[in-house]
This record gives C-alpha cells, structure tokens and sequence, in this order.
C-alpha cells in the first residue's frame, strides 16, 4: 500500500523549498499539466508495445519512461491538492490500466470547478498501482533533479 500523505509531503517540501526559482503553478494549471503527463506516458506505451508503427520523432522504447511520466503526472496531481490537505489519506484500490489513468486525468480538468480532492487521490493511488511502479522511488528521483536544477539556479543567484 501506497503512502498517499508521505508522497503529497515529499512533494510540497521541494515545492515550499525552491518556490523562489519554481513557483508551484494554479490548481488548474497543475491538472493541465497533469494532462500533458499522462498524455506523455500513453506516448512512451505506444513507442514501447507498437515498435513498428511510423512516428514524427524518434525517442527510445523502453518502459522506465512510462513510469518517469506517471511519477510527473502523480508530481503535478499532488500539486493540484494543494499543499494543505486534511486527515483523509485513503489509499484506494483501483484501476491500474494506462487508458483509465489518462482517461480519469482529462475527466479531473473537465471537472475541475466541482472537482473533490479525493478524485486526484483516487488517480494517484491507480498510478502507484500501475504494474512495475514503485512511486515513492519514481517521484523520489524526478523531485532530487528537480530540486539539483534549482537550488542550482538560486545558488548562483
């Protein structure tokens, strides 16, 4: 079982820690990013289990991508909840399925102005359900390179 509140802290330490070079962006913005993430997941997939089909651009098929993009969507889902949240950190057992992820995630920016913060828990937990993830190691190595890029930034400030 997935720690939903110890992923949520990792995320919003680093946030409150370079907010100054890397400012946590709107709730809304947060769930289009959320988008873009999924979006770039489903793209990692489809270059991994249908090698033969004729792509734009070449980028590697390997299946640690589809991760390192589920571990940013999960990164900008917890963002979207804001860095304060209560005491209700269900870990819910669900779909594990990437079209369900994407699918949930693009439902969540549709429905954004009635939108419960349960539903962004309820995409993280399918995320960290997803076969071969461990998110708290996935998001783990995504916000170390995030905070090395910016405390970077600021130290030469």
């Amino acid at each position: 079982m997935t720690d939903i509140k110890k992923l949520h802290e990792m995320v919003w330490e680093l946030r409150a820690e370079i907010n100054a070079t890397w400012a946590s962006p709107t709730q809304a913005d947060c769930l289009r990013y959320s988008v873009t993430e999924a979006g770039e997941a489903l793209d990692a997939w489809l270059r991994l289990h249908r090698q033969g089909d004729a792509r734009n651009h070449f980028k590697p098929a390997v299946a640690s991508r589809v991760l390192a993009e589920l571990a940013d969507c999960a990164m900008m889902l917890l963002s979207a909840v804001g860095p304060e949240w209560g005491d209700d950190w269900r870990d819910f057992d669900v779909f594990t399925s990437l079209d369900d992820i994407c699918g949930f995630v693009g439902v969540l920016l549709f429905d954004r102005i009635e939108m419960d913060p349960h539903e962004i828990l309820h995409i993280v937990s399918g995320i960290a359900r997803y076969p071969g993830m461990n998110l708290e190691t996935e998001l783990d190595a995504r916000l170390v390179k995030i905070r090395a890029k910016h405390t970077s930034c600021v130290e030469v400030l």
